[in-house]
């Protein structure tokens, strides 16, 4: 059990780090966000199979902990997507290099490299 929640825990950051482009401390905190979900589960799905009493108790007592850590991991990659909307109402997740490489036009970003979100505040 412990080497498939090692599989999926791999996968699912590995894929993080193709799919998008952020900064190394922000690459860092998604790995240890996504990583603690599971590791919290395997570790008080052990306690709860193998020990009675104390043990027992401690994995009851973890539970929470479990749910809280994926809902923070879940947030962060909401935080992360950066979902940015265009001038025709459309929300993108501007952080994903897939939808990156779709923005031909530079619909996201104006000629000098700035946020067009950035660009329209700057002249209001």
């Amino acid at each position: 059990a412990f080497t498939l929640v090692i599989i999926a825990m791999t996968l699912s950051i590995g894929l993080m780090r193709l799919d998008t482009a952020v900064a190394p401390i922000e690459e860092k905190m998604t790995g240890m966000l996504l990583a603690a979900g599971p590791v919290t589960g395997a570790i008080t799905t052990a306690l709860w199979a193998e020990y009675d009493g104390f043990w027992s108790m401690g994995a009851k007592l973890l539970v929470p902990f479990v749910f809280v850590t994926h809902a923070a991991g879940l947030m962060w990659i909401i935080h992360l997507a950066q979902v940015d909307e265009t001038d025709d109402g459309t929300a993108l997740p501007t952080r994903f290099r897939a939808v990156l490489f779709l923005d031909v036009f530079g619909w996201l970003h104006g000629q000098d490299g700035e946020k067009r979100g950035q660009r329209g505040a700057s002249q209001a």
